[in-house]
């Protein structure tokens, strides 16, 4: 996960615990269907059995399930987005800190050569996008 140049190179140990969690929720929001087709054949079992009336006893048992398997891929969901999300922002912003201190060791020649402002801001700007654009990728793309 921590590879020399790989992409998670600025994860520390809380960060590999928040992408652990995020696993782990991702793996139970991708438990949906599965289950959801478990209770629904459920239900079609006892709606399809000739014996037994389609009482409303039978339409609260699954009703209550389906709300628990709602409530748990609804936290599974959340604490997939939380991990991931804050673990991208604490990795970029290790990344950006990185970065600007690679600048700061420059020579000050290498600043005397830059002509105007823009270029600076030119710099900066791109900088900025080019780490928004690997926290979104950490962040979403993963999921």
């Amino acid at each position: 996960m921590g590879g020399k140049g790989g992409m998670f190179y600025y994860a520390d140990g809380i960060d590999k615990v928040l992408m652990l969690f995020g696993t782990l929720g991702c793996l139970g929001d991708a438990l949906m269907s599965p289950l959801t087709m478990l209770i629904l054949s459920g239900i079609l079992d006892d709606y399809g059995g000739g014996g037994i009336s389609f009482s409303i006893d039978v339409v609260n048992k699954y009703a209550l399930k389906l709300l628990i398997l709602a409530i748990g891929v609804g936290i599974s969901a959340f604490l997939e987005g939380i991990c991931w999300t804050r673990t991208a922002e604490r990795q970029t912003s290790r990344l950006r800190m990185e970065y600007l201190k690679s600048v700061l060791r420059q020579e000050v020649g290498f600043f005397d050569t830059q002509v105007g402002s823009s270029i600076n801001f030119e710099v900066i700007s791109t900088i900025s996008g080019d780490a928004q654009l690997i926290q979104d990728v950490m962040a979403d793309k993963v999921l």
